[in-house]
């Protein structure tokens, strides 16, 4: 799907398909073996959902570094996790 597919639908996103999230995100992190103190790169963030949930499993002294190729998405992900101190966002640019 194309960045401007994102872009376009980011700010209904959660309401639309977040709900996927909801399922696969705590058992993604799970098999991660996500501990305080670890640095986590969020690729494909989205909103922001699992970078959110990581920066909380990570804590204070570790870091959550979310990335995507929308805009959009990343406008989200900025609301959600404006209040996370160990939370960066970086948009990836290109395609390979």
């Amino acid at each position: 799907m194309s960045d401007r597919y994102y872009d376009t639908g980011a700010a209904g996103y959660d309401e639309t398909c977040g709900f996927a999230s909801l399922h696969f995100v705590p058992t993604l992190l799970k098999q991660a073996h996500l501990a305080p103190g670890q640095s986590v790169l969020d690729v494909a963030t989205g909103t922001g959902s699992a970078a959110e949930a990581a920066a909380g499993i990570v804590g204070a002294s570790g870091s959550v570094v979310a990335t995507d190729l929308s805009v959009g998405m990343l406008d989200e992900a900025r609301k959600r996790l404006a209040h996370l101190p160990n939370v960066s966002i970086r948009l990836r640019m290109g395609r390979h």
